[in-house]
């Protein structure tokens, strides 16, 4: 067989892969001969030729794949028609046909995602609101269980938010005469429990500055009140000569208002005229005691010894 014979007996077998469209067998053939006769050209120009049949070939099946792809998008079938378009683009990563309809696709989808959750979180919050109304109690345990069905899921931790804050504000109403009350340590428990459903609910960070207010208003109206007295009290004291008693309304004064500069100033004229009172009684004291010794002296003067 001559060399012709031989090449036109290579390219007929190839020829017959490709009518049959067993194109990776024909190209693999046609690569194979190439590496033993680089350069034959007969075998260069059926590479060429497979490989074109082959662009038009992929040109023909996505053409086909686009067309059925449009059928499922009209069919509002997106994920499905997201997947074929994927798997297409890789085979042709610069068809724009494709590309386009992936957008068009995606955005479906999106659309069809969002009327989906629309559905879901109404049909959820129609649920809640009867559990909020007539079973409050037994809210929280339902709301896990749809954190637990959705995890991650941004609308349905969103949802949780909403409902627990609304729980939060159904018992502060509950509640409204005790948080008007001075009942300081049940309106912390309350508040206490309170945060466990919410700890960043909004009214509740309120109703605690509200109500730490209150309270450091009548703290300082309970001070202001009881200074005034002790102070009447401390004048009383004073008037009287009762300096002793005067030092301790005084200093009980000063461990409730550290800073009220005429109590201190009076209290240092208070421990002055104490020290000078209980310094003449002694001296007083002692004059008398001399004196009786005297009168003693006098009266049985062989009980004492002179020196």
């Amino acid at each position: 067989m001559s060399n012709q014979a031989f090449f036109d007996q290579i390219e007929q077998n190839i020829n017959s892969l490709i009518s049959e469209k067993r194109f990776k067998d024909a190209y693999s053939n046609c690569i194979k001969y190439i590496n033993l006769y680089p350069n034959v050209e007969q075998l260069i120009k059926l590479k060429k030729r497979i490989e074109e049949e082959v662009s038009e070939e992929n040109e023909n099946l996505i053409a086909e794949k686009i067309k059925e792809v449009k059928i499922i998008i009209k069919e509002e079938r997106y994920a499905e028609a997201i997947k074929t378009l994927k798997s297409l683009l890789e085979g042709s990563p610069n068809n724009s046909k494709i590309k386009s309809l992936i957008i068009e696709s995606q955005e479906g989808y999106k659309k069809q995602v969002d009327e989906q959750n629309k559905k879901f979180i109404k049909t959820k919050e129609e649920k809640l609101d009867q559990v909020l109304e007539k079973n409050p109690e037994t809210l929280i345990p339902e709301l896990l269980i749809i954190e637990q069905n959705n995890p991650g899921n941004k609308l349905v931790q969103d949802l949780s938010t909403k409902y627990r804050d609304k729980l939060i504000s159904k018992k502060i109403k509950l509640q409204k005469n005790l948080l008007e009350s001075e009942k300081y340590e049940l309106i912390e428990n309350l508040l206490n429990e309170l945060e466990k459903i919410n700890p960043k609910n909004q009214e509740l960070q309120s109703l605690r500055d509200y109500v730490r207010i209150n309270r450091h208003s009548e703290q300082i109206e309970e001070k202001e009140d009881y200074v005034y007295r002790s102070e009447k009290q401390l004048t009383t004291l004073i008037q009287l000569k009762k300096y002793d008693k005067a030092i301790k309304v005084a200093q009980e004064i000063l461990s409730v208002d550290t800073k009220n500069t005429r109590i201190k100033s009076l209290l240092k004229v208070v421990e002055e005229k104490y020290y000078q009172q209980t310094k003449n009684k002694v001296i007083d004291q002692m004059i008398d005691y001399q004196n009786s010794l005297s009168i003693l002296a006098k009266q049985n003067p062989k009980e004492f010894q002179k020196i």
